[in-house]
Protein backbone atom coordinates (compact mmCIF):
# COMPACT_ATOMS: atom_id res chain seq x y z
CA UNK A 1 0.00 0.00 0.00
CA UNK A 2 2.97 2.55 0.78
CA UNK A 3 4.88 2.62 -2.95
CA UNK A 4 0.77 3.14 -4.61
CA UNK A 5 0.10 5.80 -2.10
CA UNK A 6 3.80 7.56 -2.77
CA UNK A 7 2.55 6.80 -6.38
CA UNK A 8 -0.43 9.02 -5.80
CA UNK A 9 1.35 11.83 -4.41
CA UNK A 10 3.34 11.62 -7.36
CA UNK A 11 0.58 12.10 -9.71
CA UNK A 12 -1.13 14.56 -7.67
CA UNK A 13 2.14 16.92 -8.55
CA UNK A 14 2.35 15.30 -11.92
CA UNK A 15 -1.11 16.17 -13.41
CA UNK A 16 -1.02 20.09 -11.68
CA UNK A 17 -3.32 19.13 -8.64
CA UNK A 18 -2.41 21.87 -6.82
CA UNK A 19 -3.13 24.26 -9.09
CA UNK A 20 -6.60 23.64 -9.34
CA UNK A 21 -7.36 23.49 -5.82
CA UNK A 22 -8.53 27.20 -5.02
CA UNK A 23 -9.60 29.25 -8.05
CA UNK A 24 -13.16 30.82 -8.97
CA UNK A 25 -13.78 28.33 -10.35
CA UNK A 26 -13.92 26.02 -7.00
CA UNK A 27 -16.65 25.83 -4.22
CA UNK A 28 -13.91 27.14 -1.61
CA UNK A 29 -14.43 30.57 -3.39
CA UNK A 30 -17.63 31.11 -2.64
CA UNK A 31 -16.73 31.05 0.96
CA UNK A 32 -12.91 32.07 0.80
CA UNK A 33 -12.44 34.26 -1.97
CA UNK A 34 -8.43 35.41 -2.05
CA UNK A 35 -5.97 33.34 -3.48
CA UNK A 36 -3.44 30.59 -1.64
CA UNK A 37 -0.48 29.85 -3.41
CA UNK A 38 -0.22 26.67 -5.10
CA UNK A 39 3.50 26.15 -3.29
CA UNK A 40 1.47 25.17 -0.42
CA UNK A 41 0.04 22.07 -1.40
CA UNK A 42 3.62 20.89 -3.25
CA UNK A 43 4.84 21.47 0.42
CA UNK A 44 1.87 19.40 1.46
CA UNK A 45 2.97 16.34 -0.82
CA UNK A 46 6.56 16.88 0.60
CA UNK A 47 5.31 16.78 3.70
CA UNK A 48 2.57 13.48 3.31
CA UNK A 49 5.77 11.96 0.96
CA UNK A 50 8.51 12.14 3.87
CA UNK A 51 5.86 11.15 6.45
CA UNK A 52 4.33 7.91 4.62
CA UNK A 53 8.10 6.59 4.52
CA UNK A 54 8.65 6.09 7.90
CA UNK A 55 5.10 5.56 9.47
CA UNK A 56 3.30 2.31 9.72
CA UNK A 57 0.00 1.66 8.03
CA UNK A 58 -3.19 2.95 9.93
CA UNK A 59 -1.32 6.04 11.43
CA UNK A 60 -3.35 8.74 12.71
CA UNK A 61 -1.60 12.10 11.05
CA UNK A 62 -1.79 15.61 12.08
CA UNK A 63 -2.10 18.29 9.64
CA UNK A 64 -0.23 21.85 11.13
CA UNK A 65 0.16 25.23 10.45
CA UNK A 66 -0.92 28.96 10.47
CA UNK A 67 -3.75 30.02 8.21
CA UNK A 68 -3.33 33.67 7.65
CA UNK A 69 -6.17 35.58 5.94
CA UNK A 70 -6.01 39.48 5.45
CA UNK A 71 -8.06 41.31 8.13
CA UNK A 72 -9.93 43.29 5.71
CA UNK A 73 -12.10 40.04 5.20
CA UNK A 74 -13.35 39.73 8.59
CA UNK A 75 -14.53 36.49 8.62
CA UNK A 76 -11.84 35.20 10.20
CA UNK A 77 -14.10 33.28 12.84
CA UNK A 78 -16.84 31.56 10.90
CA UNK A 79 -17.02 28.06 10.74
CA UNK A 80 -17.18 27.53 7.34
CA UNK A 81 -14.22 29.24 6.32
CA UNK A 82 -12.36 26.51 8.50
CA UNK A 83 -14.21 23.89 6.58
CA UNK A 84 -13.20 25.07 3.35
CA UNK A 85 -9.43 25.32 4.16
CA UNK A 86 -9.82 21.67 5.82
CA UNK A 87 -12.03 20.71 2.72
CA UNK A 88 -8.73 21.59 0.51
CA UNK A 89 -6.15 19.72 2.21
CA UNK A 90 -8.88 16.24 1.60
CA UNK A 91 -9.52 17.41 -1.99
CA UNK A 92 -5.11 17.35 -1.96
CA UNK A 93 -5.07 14.03 0.03
CA UNK A 94 -5.43 11.41 -2.91
CA UNK A 95 -8.08 8.14 -1.49
CA UNK A 96 -4.76 5.60 -1.54
CA UNK A 97 -2.66 8.30 1.12
CA UNK A 98 -6.59 8.22 3.33
CA UNK A 99 -6.30 4.44 2.71
CA UNK A 100 -2.62 3.81 4.30
CA UNK A 101 -3.12 6.18 7.13
CA UNK A 102 -5.49 6.01 9.77
CA UNK A 103 -7.57 9.00 10.40
CA UNK A 104 -6.88 12.76 9.25
CA UNK A 105 -6.88 15.17 11.81
CA UNK A 106 -6.33 19.00 11.72
CA UNK A 107 -4.23 21.31 13.50
CA UNK A 108 -4.93 24.67 12.25
CA UNK A 109 -4.42 27.48 13.99
CA UNK A 110 -6.45 30.58 12.08
CA UNK A 111 -5.67 34.14 12.35
CA UNK A 112 -5.64 37.68 10.11
CA UNK A 113 -2.96 40.12 9.27
CA UNK A 114 -2.80 43.36 8.24
CA UNK A 115 0.28 42.34 6.27
CA UNK A 116 -1.87 40.27 3.26
CA UNK A 117 -3.84 42.50 1.15
CA UNK A 118 -5.55 40.38 -1.01
CA UNK A 119 -4.60 36.47 -0.65
CA UNK A 120 -4.66 33.70 1.90
CA UNK A 121 -1.33 31.90 3.28
CA UNK A 122 -1.01 28.64 5.33
CA UNK A 123 2.61 29.06 7.48
CA UNK A 124 4.85 26.52 9.43
CA UNK A 125 2.70 23.35 7.58
CA UNK A 126 3.80 19.92 9.00
CA UNK A 127 2.25 16.80 9.19
CA UNK A 128 3.17 14.89 12.19
CA UNK A 129 1.97 11.97 14.12
CA UNK A 130 2.56 12.83 17.47
CA UNK A 131 -0.66 13.88 19.40
CA UNK A 132 -1.38 17.10 20.14
CA UNK A 133 -4.51 18.23 22.14
CA UNK A 134 -7.16 20.38 19.27
CA UNK A 135 -7.44 24.10 19.00
CA UNK A 136 -10.76 23.78 18.49
CA UNK A 137 -12.50 21.43 20.45
CA UNK A 138 -16.15 21.57 18.60
CA UNK A 139 -14.84 20.21 15.05
CA UNK A 140 -15.62 16.87 14.38
CA UNK A 141 -12.21 16.76 12.27
CA UNK A 142 -9.97 17.80 15.04
CA UNK A 143 -11.20 15.27 17.36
Amino acid sequence: MRPRALDSIRRYRDIGRPFETHNYLTNTWADIPVPLSSLTWFRYYEELDRLLRVCDPGTDIFIRGYVVFPFSLHFIHGNHHRFAVYQMFYHNTHSRVADFLGRIRFRLMFGSSTALENRMEINSLRVATEYSNPLYDTYWCEQ
